[in-house]
């Protein structure tokens, strides 16, 4: 086996890396070219651009006031075992007619998976203009989740 099959040489190859000398075996790769730098305001305009068309549509007057109703009867929809744990959530940008419903912790998620699968229906029987067909359970992402106080 020769030297640099295994890895190192004794000598330095004339390798560079944005003319420094690297030795094949410190693992230096050679990068590719870099684009000139963009100005801040380019950059932060295209995030923005890209950001907007991700964002869903915004709801019709009709939607909010059904999502307003759907919040203030949340409890009696869902029962006393699941109004703490679970949330109505947005719309689904992929699928605009699914109701995306957060749950505190894996457990509830499990759990509502299981026992509130006719939650759509309930929904569309108690309000026939609510756009949900379908409703899709979560884990809540964590940075939406406000702390709790510590008890004392």
């Amino acid at each position: 086996m020769n030297e640099v099959e295994q890895g190192f040489s004794r000598r330095p190859r004339k390798n560079t890396l944005d003319d420094v000398p690297v030795r094949p075996s410190s693992g230096a790769r050679r990068l590719p070219p870099r684009d000139p730098a963009q100005p801040m305001s380019e950059v932060i305009e295209k995030v923005l651009e890209d950001l907007a068309q991700r964002m869903p549509p915004p709801e019709s007057p009709e939607v909010a006031i059904v999502r307003a109703h759907l919040e203030r009867a949340w409890a009696e929809l869902v029962g006393p075992r699941f109004a703490e744990r679970l949330r109505p959530g947005p719309t689904a940008v992929h699928a605009p007619a699914t109701l995306i419903v957060w749950a505190k912790h894996s457990i509830a998620l499990f759990e509502a998976q299981r026992q509130l699968r006719d939650l759509a229906r309930r929904i569309r029987q108690r309000w026939p203009a609510a756009p949900w067909a379908s409703v899709q359970f979560r884990l809540e992402p964590t940075d939406l989740i406000e702390p709790e106080p510590p008890s004392e």
